[in-house]
């Protein structure tokens, strides 16, 4: 049932309680008139109750709908957000912060396959064979993707390393 149908179903027993108070008000009152008109109040009521309880589950369910909605677009800006921040450096993430640093790094192959910021593993400091012109370079491991990234060290003067 719809709202409409609640409020019509409503309306007729306001009309038949009218119709029934004119009706005593009359010197000749049909008894059996009034009372069919008293059994078929009962019905509108129902049908009124249920159309507005209806009504109210479906009010219910796209309030939830909504709070789900809006999770989603926080999360959807959230993702944003550190999308817009990361910059892509010496083969790794490095997320901007707001003072203008960096923060990181961060695995590409975790960002880029899986769509996580997974923060590289710092595994040593040195010459590496990977280093490019034998410059004193940072190791650094993914974990998940078992990866080692060569990163120069001239890189993370302005780089929070955790």
């Amino acid at each position: 049932m719809s709202i409409a149908a609640g409020l019509t179903a409503t309306k007729a027993t306001l009309d038949i309680a009218k119709a029934l108070m004119d009706r005593l008000n009359t010197p000749n009152v049909d008894v059996h008139d009034v009372r069919m008109k008293v059994q078929e109040m009962p019905i509108h009521v129902v049908n009124a109750q249920i159309a507005l309880g209806e009504v109210q589950s479906a009010v219910h369910a796209a309030e939830d709908d909504n709070r789900q909605l809006r999770r989603e677009l926080e999360t959807l800006k959230d993702s944003r957000a550190v999308a817009d921040s990361l910059v892509f450096a010496d083969e790794v993430y490095l997320r901007r912060k707001k003072d203008g640093s960096f923060d990181g790094p961060f695995c590409p192959a975790c960002r880029d396959i899986d769509g996580k910021l997974v923060r590289l593993k710092l595994g040593g400091k040195g010459q590496y064979g990977g280093c490019p012109d034998q410059t004193p370079c940072r190791k650094y491991d993914c974990i998940t993707h078992k990866i080692s990234y060569f990163i120069p060290e001239s890189k993370f003067n302005n780089v929070r390393v955790l």
